[in-house]
């Protein structure tokens, strides 16, 4: 037969296809090769005879394009079809088959098998369970084999999947801009055997990574132009994760609000500053402290949050207590957490605050006025060049995950779009919300009065005159 070449177009094509990392995701927008990297990424250990491929699609319909791509290069490999090429068999006896996961539960029909190679193609259309669940069974059959989980996907969720909040997650792929440079990652894991480092990489892809198809189907670019719907267009296009019409804070963008810890500290120790702290308790759902500080100029820097779900009060008042010191540091909490018998304490005739200050926490009451709430935090985002707001004045530290998280994932109420939808499930952003509207600028120290000329000055420096001794020469 023909000689058949495979050569990448693209640079993301190539850090795909090089890639050592043992996870890695290559997304972003439509039309960038991504499907057929990650067929020709299967052949990577197909010289070994117990290697076992699996590439798997939502829809048996959906395999289609990837069989086809196989049929393209597999034969050159020494590959033979079976199934109508859902089964490839090699030379050496390794296999690479293509499956669909159409149920939520079809994962489990894959159990048991030693699946060196696992391959998610379109991962949107996935649920979590699905992805991790199966991630389990990738696993090396023999010695001389590294076992590898590939993705591709676009950035805009799928029904069947389960959004696209926990690949952003999983990857740290930054919200609302376009990525240009591969995420790498890392993650140590204790384990009876020691420590073992995962690796982790994310590769983004735009339209321009295919140029020859471009070339191929010049219209395929203004029918993008065309979608009506701003961010889905942002999405296919320019590969942006993450934005969405309904975002309750579409201002807030990682790239500007969120610091590092260190650069948080240096800004916020410049000058005089305030702190208090926004708390939401919760008995078997989250706890979250928020801790915030104010500086002269108004601009309010969030450093620290305490995030835990399910644990008593005699578990977390020490760990507040450790974290607020010796500071006097008000800490604002719901009213609601003033009533007895709830259902929180109805075995007791004490409130949650009677609860915490027996452990030493005291907490006052917080404005839980939502609306007003949001709109302050919605000002303190708000940043124009155009209109000389040069600057936000609410910054967030990058090791506060959980409130980032919150205010990515807070959308506007389709009854009320001034208040966040469902809020009631964002505790973080809750106790976020209690701190902005207590937290107050400093008082400006003032300045020592020169006494030097005053009738108080002089007194002063007669009463600490040195008596002086005269002797006759």
């Amino acid at each position: 037969m023909a000689d058949v070449k495979f050569e990448p177009i693209s640079t993301p094509q190539w850090d795909f296809l090089a890639s050592d990392s043992y996870e890695v995701l290559y997304g972003g927008a439509a039309f960038g090769g991504k499907s057929l990297c990650l067929v020709i990424d299967a052949l990577r250990q197909v010289e070994h005879p117990r290697y076992l491929a699996m590439l798997l699609r939502r829809q048996y319909s959906e395999l289609e394009e990837l069989i086809a791509y196989s049929h393209q290069f597999y034969p050159a490999m020494g590959g033979t079809p079976r199934e109508q090429g859902r089964d490839w068999t090699f030379p050496s006896g390794s296999k690479i088959l293509f499956r669909q996961m159409e149920h939520s539960e079809d994962w489990r029909k894959f159990m048991g098998r030693n699946t060196t190679y696992l391959g998610f193609d379109e991962l949107v259309s996935f649920t979590q369970e699905q992805y991790e669940g199966l991630q389990i069974w990738n696993r090396a059959a023999a010695s001389g084999l590294k076992c590898y989980l590939r993705a591709t996907t676009n950035p805009w969720p799928d029904i069947r999947g389960d959004g696209i909040e926990w690949i952003m997650n999983r990857w740290n792929i930054p919200r609302s801009v376009a990525v240009s440079e591969t995420i790498h990652l890392k993650e140590t894991i204790e384990t009876p055997n020691g420590n073992v480092t995962l690796t982790k990489a994310f590769i983004p892809a735009t339209y321009k990574d295919n140029p020859v198809g471009l070339e191929n189907n010049p219209q395929y670019l203004a029918q993008l132009m065309r979608i009506p719907d701003e961010f889905k267009r942002q999405a296919f296009l320019d590969g942006v994760w993450g934005i969405s019409p309904g975002a309750f804070f579409s201002t807030f963008n990682q790239m500007v609000h969120v610091l590092d810890p260190d650069e948080i500290k240096t800004r916020m120790y410049k000058e005089n500053i305030r702190k208090a702290v926004g708390m939401d308790y919760g008995s078997t759902s989250p706890t979250c402290l928020i801790f915030g500080a104010q500086t002269l100029d108004g601009t309010v820097y969030v450093y620290d949050e305490y995030y835990v779900a399910n644990k008593p009060i005699v578990y977390h008042a020490p760990r507040i207590v450790d974290m607020i010191g010796n500071e006097n540091i008000s800490i604002l909490g719901d009213p609601s957490m003033n009533i007895r018998g709830t259902k929180y304490s109805d075995y007791t005739d004490k409130s949650i605050k009677d609860e915490f200050r027996d452990h030493g926490v005291y907490i006052r009451d917080a404005n839980n006025d939502r609306l007003h709430g949001y709109q302050a935090i919605k000002e303190g985002f708000y940043f124009d060049k155009e209109l000389d707001i040069e600057e936000p004045s609410i910054y967030i530290s990058r090791k506060c995950r959980h409130l980032i998280a919150d205010i990515e994932a807070a959308q506007q109420d389709d009854k009320d779009p001034d208040v966040v939808y469902e809020d009631g499930k964002l505790h973080a952003l809750a106790a976020f919300r209690y701190l902005v509207m207590h937290i107050k600028k400093p008082a400006p120290k003032k300045k020592a009065l020169n006494l030097e000329n005053t009738p108080a000055g002089v007194l002063r420096r007669l009463k600490n005159k040195k008596s002086v001794h005269l002797y006759a020469r």
